[in-house]
């Protein structure tokens, strides 16, 4: 059996194909990234007995696996837990998404979920884009970004009042109780990303203040000192720009670019990359 995987912070998602790349059964773990939580690699003993002995080949496509060492660590948990495995390939999650939403096309692409990044794809290869620096300092525009908004502007009382007491209703009005778990967390980045899930219900006008707060901040420091071409493309990867298109769009478009192909998820499109390439 072949395994597909693509893990993000918050869940790994798992494509189980036959020999010649077509899916025939998927399932999920929790977030497994090596960087910002390396406990998370204990999430793979989570794999299903029934895959353990028959998968042979897999691709890991994975959020913080950006250095020889997050490598090394992916690649030795797996081959602990698969006995049969034969072949392996570890990859950033940023080239998953350029094969998943630009193969063959040359863009920009941004993954845009809990977390951020951002890269120039010739079509084959990334080229031109920053270092990532997780989100103590990066993570514009991501969940993170938004949540830290909404948590901050509720605390500031730069909030109507409607939306001060939705925020209530949601979560608290107790600032330790809010704050103080963070702290103590493991992965306080995607407890804060949780807090986006206000702007589903707060009113257009809070939604599109924090979103353009965000996503021009995004602009300004993620896409800009890369973007030698502006006749190209920007596609989208992630939960973020799904659910925030509309916005995202308008800031887009305010910063003299071009939206391309925006999806939520790239495993699907990945799996075909497989069946294809």
């Amino acid at each position: 059996m072949i395994a597909i995987i693509d893990s993000g912070s918050s869940v790994s998602k798992w494509a189980i194909c036959d020999s010649s790349y077509k899916l025939v059964n998927s399932f999920n773990l929790k977030g497994i990234n090596p960087t910002s939580n390396p406990q998370s690699i204990k999430y793979f003993e989570g794999i299903p007995g029934e895959f353990k002995q028959t998968i042979e080949e897999l691709y890991f496509y994975g959020s913080g696996v950006s250095t020889p060492e997050s490598i090394k660590t992916i690649k030795e948990s797996l081959n602990q837990h698969l006995p049969k495995l034969k072949t392996l390939e570890v990859q950033n999650d940023l080239l998953a998404a350029c094969r998943a939403v630009s193969h063959n096309t040359e863009s920009y692409v941004v993954i845009l979920g809990t977390g951020t990044n951002a890269c120039y794809f010739d079509g084959t290869n990334i080229g031109k884009k920053l270092p990532s620096l997780g989100y103590l300092f990066d993570d514009y525009g991501s969940g993170y970004h938004i949540g830290r908004e909404v948590i901050k502007r509720y605390f500031y009382n730069n909030i109507s009042p409607a939306d001060k007491e939705l925020f209530e209703s949601l979560y608290s009005n107790n600032r330790d109780q809010i704050i103080n778990p963070l702290y103590q967390s493991t992965k306080p980045n995607s407890i804060i990303a949780g807090y986006t899930k206000m702007l589903s219900q707060s009113s257009p006008e809070f939604r599109a203040e924090v979103c353009k707060h965000t996503f021009d901040r995004f602009f300004k420091n993620k896409i800009k000192p890369i973007a030698d071409n502006k006749e190209l493309e920007i596609n989208f990867i992630g939960s973020i720009a799904y659910h925030f298109k509309h916005e995202l769009e308008k800031s887009c478009v305010s910063n003299g670019f071009k939206l391309g192909n925006v999806i939520k998820t790239p495993l699907d499109q990945i799996v075909k990359y497989h069946q294809n390439r």
